[in-house]
């Protein structure tokens, strides 16, 4: 009788867990999004790591609103003799924008956290109390904490452009998306533990 209603309560725990999964799923998808209230800023910083030009595309739309007057973009060591903040800066370039908004600030960090602490030193060299972060809106989140560890000195707020990689209402069932949102939930995981 014992085993009878642990199978059925298991059972019946299946059950809703699949009949609700749309819900849960979808918050663990918004879970990695943080979207703050905009602000007038100092500077915009872009994060590296974007290779379709949503990042620098969101900045240069956030620049043109004028929630700041420059856009600091990051970017780790060329690929090819070109760094990727470069060919960002390039292609917002030929579609939008003066060259003169933007400054590339070229490391070669190779996490967010090691990316925080260049960026903040360089907030810290031209005086920057306010800053707007750019990312992907699956690494507002974690950036954000990151930064706002890395530079409690400095007010930071964050803004996620959006990804076709990523949609959080639905992104446990592509592939892409579900890449995403593993490596993002293992790194949050990661961040927390100070690994």
């Amino acid at each position: 009788m014992r085993r009878f209603r642990t199978i059925l309560l298991l059972f019946i725990l299946f059950i809703t867990a699949w009949y609700f999964h749309t819900a849960w799923l979808g918050w663990l998808g918004h879970a990695l999004i943080q979207e703050d209230p905009l602000y007038k800023a100092d500077v915009i910083a872009v994060l590296a790591g974007d290779t379709a030009g949503e990042r620098i595309t969101h900045a240069v739309e956030l620049a043109q609103q004028q929630w700041a007057p420059r856009i600091l973009v990051s970017s780790a060591g060329p690929n090819f003799d070109t760094s990727e903040g470069e060919l960002a800066i390039q292609y917002a370039v030929r579609r939008w924008s003066s060259r003169d908004l933007f400054e590339l600030i070229t490391h070669e960090a190779d996490s967010t956290r090691e990316e925080a602490v260049i960026l903040a030193a360089e907030c810290r060299r031209r005086g920057v109390k306010k800053l707007l972060l750019v990312t992907s809106d699956y690494h507002t989140r974690r950036a954000g904490n990151i930064f706002r560890g890395v530079a409690p000195d400095i007010q930071v707020r964050t803004s996620g452009s959006k990804t076709k990689s990523f949609n959080p209402d639905t992104w446990w069932t592509v592939r892409p998306s579900r890449k995403v949102w593993l490596m993002e939930a293992m790194k949050t995981v990661a961040n927390w533990l100070r690994m």
